[in-house]
């Protein structure tokens, strides 16, 4: 192989930044005047360091004379490098809690099959966990070995009443009961049952499993479990509180007395005058009336109006209608619910008093250090002195904690920004969208709208 002379002249070299891929380009008139071989020029584009994936072919091609209007032609292309695939969780078992989890299908969704309960036996599988893929490494053109990305392994721990097989790397049941899935870990939980109404045989219930009501919780009654409850009746004034999931197969009277409140999804049939509260979702196959729902991820009406009262929701609320023809007032907050708000003005203005203590101890203990600087403090007022250090240090330690919670809550708030309400049908006026300090009242009426919050403003568009 020899050298090109003046390869320069006629040549340029143009390297993609990410190494991957070199283009040759001419950038003087014809190159007839130039002899070389294939050899030669990959010799020169080794002198740029570029070693590997060149393509011979296009070399030879170059060498024996290309047109000009074939110019600029790739010379060089790296192989990149194949991520390995993120394992996997398969459930033998259908453990979604989310009737909308396919949110295509949400109009076929039978609210009454969600009272089906993913039920085991003793020395069931549960779940597999199949391991991540390797990839396979790929080189730049300059010969530099790129690394795949790993896998994920999916995560996936034995809670209570299961174990892991190592042998077929699968989790089995090591009881009867139901299976419960919370984060990444599932659990088989026992359940306990009651064939009919709550009553005074019953009591009220509080169980480390889940409950099933095959009948109506009346009013003044409190059902508490770690696991789910399901309620297959009516549920009044009743309080229920769920560590996993509340079912409700008929609906919520609740007299704004109830209350009912789940780790994961509340599910109900109607909500007239309730108070729920949801860790992640509700779901409301009929109306929402006069109640007071909260859900940190969104807020589901699927065939009927939301009508009164407050709803609140970190991502979105969804309904057919939204108010009615006689104008009566509805809140919605959304993006932080109205329980941050109310937390947020509480932080900011604790905040704003310990301020002002610091200003008030920093001042007075001035005052005692000026005094002690021209004569001696008497008894008290070295007391007093003592009480001044103490109490601001307890302050300003108070302050940084209050600040940190503001913080939290405030990047919390801001995270969620593609929060929305979905009408399918009509916003009537008199319908208050609030969104941290920013409110609108809806003024007209709106048909197939969505609404977001953009730029500081409260964007309706069609759907």
């Amino acid at each position: 192989m020899t050298h090109i002379q003046n390869f320069n002249e006629f040549f340029e070299i143009e390297i993609r930044s990410d190494y991957m891929e070199a283009k040759l380009h001419l950038v003087k008139g014809n190159y007839d005047q130039l002899s070389f071989t294939k050899e030669d020029l990959i010799k020169e584009l080794s002198k740029n360091k570029i070693v590997y994936g060149i393509d011979e072919e296009m070399a030879e091609n170059i060498a024996n004379g290309l047109k000009k209007s074939d110019f600029p032609v790739t010379i060089a292309r790296g192989l990149p490098p194949v991520d390995g695939k993120d394992g996997k969780i398969i459930y033998e078992k259908d453990l979604n809690t989310s009737a909308l989890a396919d949110q295509s299908d949400k109009d076929q969704i039978n609210f009454r099959e969600i009272m089906k309960i993913p039920s085991t036996k003793k020395g069931e599988k549960l779940a597999t966990i199949v391991p991540p893929q390797e990839g396979m490494a790929g080189k730049n053109i300059f010969g530099k070995t790129l690394l795949p990305k790993k896998g994920k392994i999916p995560l996936l721990r034995p809670g209570k009443n299961t174990e892991l097989n190592s042998n077929d790397n699968a989790v089995y049941a090591t009881t009867d009961g139901q299976v419960h899935l919370r984060g990444n870990m599932i659990s088989v939980v026992p359940v306990y049952e009651v064939n009919g109404d709550l009553d005074m045989k019953t009591g009220n219930l509080d169980f480390i499993g889940s409950i099933v009501i095959r009948g109506n919780v009346p009013t003044g009654f409190t059902i508490q479990a770690k696991g789910d409850i399901r309620i297959f009746g009516l549920v009044e004034a009743a309080t229920l509180k769920a560590g996993g999931s509340i079912f409700i197969s008929e609906g919520v009277a609740g007299l704004k007395k109830g209350h009912v409140k789940a780790g994961l999804d509340v599910h109900a049939g109607y909500i007239n005058q309730g108070n729920i509260e949801a860790g992640r979702d509700i779901f409301v196959e009929n109306s929402i009336i006069h109640s007071e729902c909260i859900a940190k991820d969104s807020i589901f009406c699927q065939k009927g109006n939301i009508i009164g009262g407050s709803l609140s929701a970190g991502k979105q609320i969804e309904a057919k209608d939204i108010g009615n023809r006689l104008s009566t007032k509805t809140q919605l907050f959304i993006g932080s619910n109205k329980k941050v708000q109310t937390r947020l003005s509480e932080l900011e203005q604790k905040r704003e008093e310990l301020k002002e203590s610091i200003k008030k101890l920093t001042i007075l203990g001035e005052r005692l250090k000026q005094k002690e600087a021209v004569s001696s403090l008497n008894e008290k007022e070295k007391l007093l002195l003592i009480r001044q250090r103490h109490s601001l240090e307890t302050v300003r330690s108070e302050l940084l904690d209050v600040e940190d919670d503001l913080e939290q809550m405030k990047e919390e708030v801001e995270s969620n920004r593609n929060h929305k309400i979905v009408v399918q049908g009509i916003l009537y006026p008199n319908v208050e969208i609030i969104h941290g300090k920013y409110h609108k009242t809806i003024h007209k009426t709106h048909q197939h709208v969505i609404v977001r919050f953009e730029d500081n403003d409260v964007r309706i568009t069609v759907l």
